[in-house]
């Protein structure tokens, strides 16, 4: 798994390559590495990149209309761009890019994944991560992987308000 300076560098790399270009064409090639279905996924396509952030280890893909990808790398997800459609066997997701690029979603033990949200505060659909609410306390315990019981448990105690 990577650690959150590794996940930062991903971010800055990604932010520098992937800023305002727009999606014209999404590959998916195993479903069970997208959230919510495949057709809603793929409503992405024409959506423009405006912003990459990162809550965690969370990538977050601000895009165009209200929509957010939040992925996260597991154990073994990297992002690679190539500039041809010769794409390597262990390539989920493929994004083919306005400037020509396509930008790969690799994962070799498929642990990893993309999540399509309406929007970062409301979740259109139903997916692995909580939901999500306006206040940043909330938010903030949002990405945590704990059930909702031990979120309570540390919610209790004084040193975590």
């Amino acid at each position: 798994m990577p650690e959150l300076p590794e996940v930062e560098t991903v971010k800055n790399a990604l932010a520098g390559l992937l800023l305002n270009q727009t999606i014209e064409d999404v590959f998916v090639f195993r479903e069970k590495n997208i959230k919510p279905s495949l057709k809603e996924f793929l409503s992405i396509k024409g959506e423009r990149v405006s912003s990459l952030s990162r809550k965690g280890k969370y990538l977050i893909f601000h895009l165009t209309n209200d929509k957010v990808l939040i992925g996260h790398l597991r154990m073994e997800g990297k992002f690679f761009f190539r500039e041809n459609e010769e794409f390597d066997k262990f390539d989920l997701i493929v994004f083919k890019l306005s400037n020509g690029f396509y930008l790969c979603y690799n994962d070799v033990r498929k642990f990893g994944g993309l999540s399509l949200y309406r929007d970062l505060y409301r979740p259109a659909y139903s997916v692995n991560l909580p939901t999500l609410s306006i206040t940043s306390y909330t938010l903030s315990r949002a990405f945590w992987p704990l059930g909702r019981w031990k979120l309570a448990t540390l919610a209790s105690r004084k040193r975590w308000r």
